[in-house]
């Protein structure tokens, strides 16, 4: 069974009137600024796409196996499979891969973790009453909980830090046939497989 606390905050009529006003005010200011933020984002999304037909229209497909020096500076479209040569590793737990184009490292710790859950009941008179439940739970996660964060921390402590910190390496170069990948490819290579 889960540890719990209650907490309990009341509200009358006059102040649900003002947050209700100050709702309405932020409303209308939301539609204000939307007009202008919308207008922009058209004009981009206009931009983007006249980009991308012109490139539709003076793209090349050549083959990934070799480069051709008269396609300098010509946009080209290149299909195959990524590679690397060599080996990456974390030595902290006797892991290597042979041929891996990146290796990630991601911890998790069994730690306490609060979970909250709301229930709002209106009053006689236009008053609230709502009720906050903190649930403390024992689970895996990726992310330190901070137990001084916690409504209720005593007797939920987590440790101050994670015991291992996440960590990635990255094959240098990673080729897709003669073409060397550039980093800013090589960061959107997110496909993992757990070991």
């Amino acid at each position: 069974m889960a540890d719990q606390f209650t907490e309990i905050i009341k509200q009358g009529w006059g102040g649900r009137m003002k947050n209700a006003f100050g709702g309405i005010v932020a409303g209308i200011l939301l539609t204000i600024i939307s007009f202008p933020v919308l207008f922009l984002n058209e004009g981009r999304a206009k931009k983007r796409h006249q980009s991308l037909q012109e490139g539709a229209g003076i793209v090349i497909s050549v083959p990934s196996d070799q480069i051709d020096p008269a396609n300098e500076g010509r946009l080209v479209h290149v299909s195959g499979n990524a590679e690397a040569g060599g080996t990456l590793s974390d030595p902290q737990f006797g892991v290597s891969l042979s041929s891996a184009l990146k290796l990630r490292r991601k911890v998790e710790m069994y730690q306490w973790v609060q979970e909250e859950r709301s229930e709002t009941k209106n009053k006689v008179g236009g008053g609230t009453e709502k009720a906050t439940t903190y649930s403390y739970v024992k689970k895996w996660s990726s992310k330190l909980q901070k137990s001084g964060d916690f409504k209720d921390p005593v007797g939920h402590q987590n440790p101050e830090s994670m015991p291992y910190p996440e960590a990635e390496q990255v094959a240098d170069p990673i080729l897709l046939g003669a073409f060397m990948l550039p980093p800013f490819f090589v960061a959107q290579l997110n496909d993992y497989s757990p070991l």
